[in-house]
């Protein structure tokens, strides 16, 4: 499954304006290459609000569905306190979890 993210970024690197012919040139006048880190550096600097959101969503929603599909089996017992049932239960969790500073006085 990682690896298939990898090849989305890959992908990413060859259909952004910081990947063409341009771009390299400016990269090797100024000594640095033209890579996929490069690519995906210019792009949260061009637009880090937009990128940092869909980053943000897909997370969510991958870590929801690997949430809800791996504890659900564990939490039949449990009763309503955790209810997997709903892949938006387990997506609120991982909200819940990414944003909260995480005291340990409450918890998901």
């Amino acid at each position: 499954m990682l690896l298939r993210v990898y090849i989305l970024v890959r992908v990413l690197k060859h259909y952004t304006k910081w990947s063409n012919m341009h771009a390299e040139e400016i990269c090797e006048r100024y000594g640095t290459d033209a890579s996929t880190v490069f690519v995906l550096k210019a792009i949260f600097k061009e637009r880090p609000y937009f990128t940092l959101s869909v980053c943000m969503a897909i997370s969510i929603a991958i870590f929801g569905l690997a949430t809800r599909t791996f504890e659900r089996p564990y939490n039949k017992d449990n009763g309503d306190n955790q209810n997997y049932d709903y892949v938006w239960n387990a997506m609120w969790l991982i909200v819940l979890t990414m944003t909260t500073v995480g005291y340990g006085d409450f918890y998901p």
